[in-house]
């Protein structure tokens, strides 16, 4: 959202003005405009990166995102991408294991490391579901189940009677 609109700063003061009256029941206009500035930015991620085997690389051009100044700012992007925020550093010094040194020179070598450790992943994903539709294909319909505490579809068990997802749901994530 664009702070200089007359109506996203009205709504900033109402929900000052607001805050006076209620308390901290409701963001301050500065925590609200931060809250929808942070979900832009979380849709524009997830345009890039749709699905288990996208792989994109983000770049947070914000002095907001790097953890020198408020680890908690990491709080508001998409659970699954918070352990991936590097934050760059022109000389060869990091004060962290998450930093990448020596630039724009440093960024260039982790981007070719980054993507060609991405295109090997995921054809050893792709192939690894060809191989199972496959199998799945020969000896009949595979059933699998989404197992909560392991976090990922698991082939389902005879005796089971849970809902039936067929052979075409990825067996990981």
């Amino acid at each position: 959202p664009n702070i200089g609109q007359r109506l996203i700063r009205a709504k900033m003061a109402y929900n000052d003005e607001q805050r006076k009256y209620r308390g901290s029941d409701i963001l301050s206009g500065k925590e609200w405009y931060n809250q929808e500035a942070f979900r832009a930015v979380s849709q524009a991620i997830g345009r890039c990166i749709r699905h288990s085997l996208d792989f994109g690389a983000i770049f947070l051009l914000d002095g907001r995102y790097n953890n020198d100044h408020d680890p908690s700012t990491n709080m508001s992007l998409p659970k699954w991408m918070r352990h991936s925020v590097r934050t760059l550093r022109k000389d060869m010094v990091g004060l962290s294991k998450h930093d990448i040194l020596g630039g724009f020179k440093g960024l260039a070598r982790e981007l070719d490391s980054f993507f060609l450790s991405a295109k090997e992943y995921t054809e050893m994903k792709k192939e690894e579901r060809r191989e199972s539709r496959c199998c799945a294909n020969n000896t009949g319909s595979a059933e699998y189940t989404f197992d909560s505490e392991l976090g990922r579809w698991s082939p389902q068990k005879k005796a089971e009677t849970a809902s039936i997802v067929h052979d075409t749901v990825p067996t990981t994530f």
